[in-house]
């Protein structure tokens, strides 16, 4: 049957509310025969992209089509979209033609912008340029207006009749619509039951911007994708055999995937699923003949979990805290936030019943949630996570971050705004609460003892941050630094223990994390031999300080690239005038502030020439204009923005002295 249900964009051109997507297909006979399945069950919106290297099998079939007379032009709603290597003002067009030649096409429905950052182009491969290290190599801070513009002569040009983002944010949405004249007719995100990115609909919607879903199935098939291009899998939702899912299938006589497929569509979204099975393509788009009620909304709305339904397993957790329990472990860190309280009191329970532990063998740390961070919701929940983990007591109870969120009742979560931003409490009444203090010989000091969270500097958190979508960090790699290697040779230890047992011998408690069976034997076995003197040197002598930093809280939306201060041409400039290098303005800028600097290089050719700065002196007009490059918080490297809007909090910085 035939979708006859449509999203109305500006302009008036109807889209069809369910689509068929052609992600990761560029096999001719797969997507060949998959279309032709797709047009013939009654698709009428394509989804392509220049980068799935598909358009040119896409065109042919379409060819086919309109020459048999099955299908019109204009009975089809085409979308494609700008690569990231064509995110250029002076690349646009171009891209936009190469589209329309391989589709075959005179025009495409909807363009749009891929990604909201440009990659370089590489002209010999025409695709996006890498390094020696095969890395891509990104354009500088994205134009956002100015690759709008270019976007907006294609719809002049008749090249596109409509024209929108994919995988942007609210503040670059905004950032677009300041300068529209054309304004944007559609965003196209990851949107599904498990991931349902309520405040960008919303925003959208309130726009007057359509929006489409991709993977609203969760992407089964991705990690055969991962797994083509040489990327580790992941741990995604399954949203096909979700139980709460799998009942109200049951209920319609329906599949999960169509159950899926239809909420979105009541939320007024655009599904566009991807399959190469003739019979879910026609499964896929047979939902149109039942409605979801009021009780099927309510509860396929509170599956949302957003980006944390990829990082819990139950059974990975319950594995790992098991094989930690028989490996000898008695000290367990947990948080409310985690979400994994009620598994670890689900295991603990049964050592228990086993009689294998007491609860007095046990330590147990758990801590206040963001959004318990105020004195009269920290008993509620205390109270819940002794539910959860189904103790009586636990024996530390922390303060997680020494700020409060707002708390949504209804959610049972922290408050957001309209624009998905988190709403913070005003000052915190640390009297009421507790002050916190960070640092190791303050705390010894005082009689408060030290627990360490990634004492590993967390090998695994750039997975975190690609299951976020973020970009990964260059972090210091303990596991590999030969320092570490030598002493854990010395010792016939593993690096991880060598760095373990350091913290232990500082006076501080470590809490490495691992679902490694392996790994988490191998990290309890630490306490059979000592650090001497020699290697406890050593190791302090690792320390760079914060660009070691794993968890520096800026993970949310918003701009977190730094100011280039070498590449400045103020700086450049200032630099050319006294016949220096731009560090050395830098650094000679700071001294005759009265303000000792600490340039850190491994470069002997940069040390020494970072010492040069005493045979010259910056004039006022110089002062002057290097005092008018600051930007303030936007610039602080360590800023702990982790949060929307956590630099209006009163007690911000709260890492300032």
């Amino acid at each position: 049957m035939a979708a006859n249900k449509y999203l109305i964009l500006p302009g008036g051109l109807k889209m069809p509310a369910l689509g068929f997507g052609t992600f990761d297909s560029n096999d001719e006979t797969e997507v060949t025969v998959s279309l032709n399945a797709a047009l013939e069950a009654g698709y009428r919106h394509i989804d392509t992209a220049y980068v799935y290297q598909n358009e040119k099998i896409i065109g042919n079939v379409l060819k086919q089509w309109f020459a048999s007379g099955k299908l019109k032009r204009e009975d089809i709603f085409i979308t494609t979209k700008l690569p990231m290597y064509g995110v250029h003002p002076d690349r646009v067009e171009f891209f936009m033609k190469k589209s329309l030649e391989n589709l075959q096409l005179k025009y495409v429905d909807l363009y749009l912008v891929h990604l909201p950052l440009g990659f370089k182009y590489d002209e010999s491969t025409g695709r996006m340029k890498v390094n020696e290290k095969g890395e891509v190599q990104f354009e500088g801070k994205t134009d956002h207006a100015a690759i709008w513009r270019k976007m907006e002569e294609q719809v002049d040009a008749g090249r596109a009749k409509t024209i929108g983002l994919s995988n942007y944010n609210i503040s670059q949405i905004e950032t677009v619509l300041k300068s529209a004249r054309i304004k944007p007719a559609n965003l196209q995100v990851e949107l599904h039951v498990f991931l349902q990115q309520n405040a960008l609909v919303d925003f959208c919607h309130k726009n007057g911007i359509t929006v489409v879903a991709h993977t609203p199935l969760g992407s089964p098939g991705y990690n055969k994708f991962l797994k083509k291009i040489g990327k580790p899998e992941r741990d995604l939702p399954d949203i096909l055999s979700n139980p709460v899912i799998g009942k109200i299938a049951k209920k319609h006589s329906k599949s999960s995937a169509q159950i899926a497929i239809r909420f979105l569509i009541q939320r007024g979204i655009a599904p566009i699923p991807k399959s190469v099975t003739p019979k879910r393509v026609q499964e896929n788009i047979n939902v149109f003949d039942f409605t979801l009620d009021d009780s099927d909304m309510k509860e396929l709305k509170n599956l949302e979990v957003g980006e944390k339904a990829r990082s819990k397993d139950e059974a990975e957790i319950t594995t790992a805290l098991n094989v930690a329990l028989e490996a000898g472990y008695r000290h367990i860190d947990t948080a409310y936030a985690y979400e994994n309280e009620k598994i670890i009191g689900n295991v603990l329970k049964q050592w228990f019943a086993s009689g294998k532990v007491k609860r007095e063998d046990l330590f147990i740390t758990t801590k206040l949630p963001m959004h318990g961070v105020h004195p009269d919701r920290v008993e509620h929940f205390m109270k819940k996570s002794l539910e959860n983990l189904q103790l009586d007591y636990v024996d530390l109870y922390l303060i997680h971050i020494p700020f409060g969120l707002k708390f949504d009742e209804s959610t049972g979560g922290p408050k957001v705004n309209e624009k998905g931003q988190l709403q913070f409490e005003g000052k915190t009444d640390q009297a009421a609460l507790w002050k916190q203090n960070a640092l190791v010989d303050f705390c010894h000091k005082n009689g408060i003892t030290v627990v360490a969270y990634s004492p590993l500097a967390s090998p695994g958190f750039n997975k975190v941050l690609k299951r976020m979508g973020k970009q990964t960090k260059e972090l210091p790699d303990i596991l590999s630094d030969p320092v570490v290697s030598k002493i854990a040779k010395k010792h016939s230890k593993t690096p991880a223990q060598i760095a373990l047992r350091f913290l232990i011998q500082r006076g501080v408690a470590a809490v490495p994390k691992s679902v490694t069976p392996k790994r988490v034997q191998e990290n309890i076995n630490v306490f059979d031999f000592t650090l001497d003197d020699n290697d406890l040197k050593e190791l302090r002598n690792l320390d760079v300080g914060e660009r070691a930093r794993v968890c520096d809280w800026k993970l949310l939306d918003g701009e977190t690239k730094l100011p280039d201060i070498l590449a400045d041409p103020v700086v450049s400039k200032i630099a050319k005038k006294h016949s220096k290098t731009s560090a050395q303005i830098a650094l000679r800028f700071l001294i005759q502030r009265g303000v000792a600097a600490i340039p850190k290089s491994a470069t002997p050719k940069r040390v020494q020439e970072n010492i040069n700065v005493f045979d010259f002196t910056l004039d006022d007009k110089d002062l002057k204009e290097l005092r008018s490059l600051d930007v303030g918080e936007r610039a602080r490297v360590c800023d702990w923005k982790l949060f929307d809007g956590i630099e209006k909090h009163q007690d911000y910085p709260f890492q300032t002295v």
